[in-house]
């Protein structure tokens, strides 16, 4: 095993004329740009928030019809105690065309 690049599973330096290496993934995007296709919710501070030093993040991610990458999945733990804070599947507003099942376990 070793690095490897988003090609599934050929390691870095491998060569495919299908696939393509890049050091971003995905297209720049415009905040003002995004605010018109989206709609934004403000966030709410609880007087009774209970406060975290740091909460590991994970997201899936699926591809639209589009062609767009799209969240289908979150999950937040608490780093030091592991505790679960979130763990839910998102329903996207666009049809979903490719969930990546085989490298995400989402079905």
């Amino acid at each position: 095993m070793g690095p490897y690049n988003n090609c599934y599973g050929m390691k870095v330096g491998q060569s495919n004329s299908g696939c393509v290496e890049k050091d971003a993934y995905g297209k720049p995007f415009n905040f003002e740009e995004l605010k018109k296709d989206y709609f934004m919710h403000g966030t709410k501070r609880d007087v009774a928030v209970d406060e975290r030093r740091a909460v590991a993040l994970d997201c899936e991610i699926g591809i639209s019809s589009m062609g767009e990458s799209e969240l289908i999945q979150i999950a937040a733990i608490n780093f030091f105690t592991g505790e679960i804070l979130v763990d839910s599947l998102v329903w996207p507003d666009i049809k979903i065309r490719y969930l990546l099942s085989r490298h995400l376990g989402v079905t």
